[in-house]
């Protein structure tokens, strides 16, 4: 389960495209304890009949102490998916 907010949105007419601008941040919650995804940006199209989230603006993604940048990204939520894009660099903190 996805939650994403935003200072602003646009919904097409037939709402089959959902477009959130400016302080995007998007908050995926894990089962078992562990810390939820966040995932930051200024710019994301959501299609929710496909389950899909795309930005081709500069990401950044936490979990704990684990941290991705990247240019851009692909969500494919039907396929379990995350597609990084352009220059992507991070740190990963094991958990134990």
């Amino acid at each position: 389960t996805w939650h994403a907010d935003a200072r602003r949105g646009v919904v097409s007419a037939n709402g089959e495209n959902v477009h959130l601008l400016d302080d995007v941040r998007v908050v995926r919650r894990v089962a078992g304890g562990a810390e939820p995804m966040v995932m930051t940006t200024d710019y994301l199209w959501v299609i929710p009949e496909a389950d899909i989230l795309r930005t081709d603006k500069p990401v950044t993604i936490r979990q704990g102490s684990s941290v991705i940048q990247a240019g851009g990204l692909e969500v494919k939520g039907k396929q379990r998916t995350l597609e990084l894009a352009g220059r992507v660099r991070g740190t990963y903190a094991n958990r134990n």
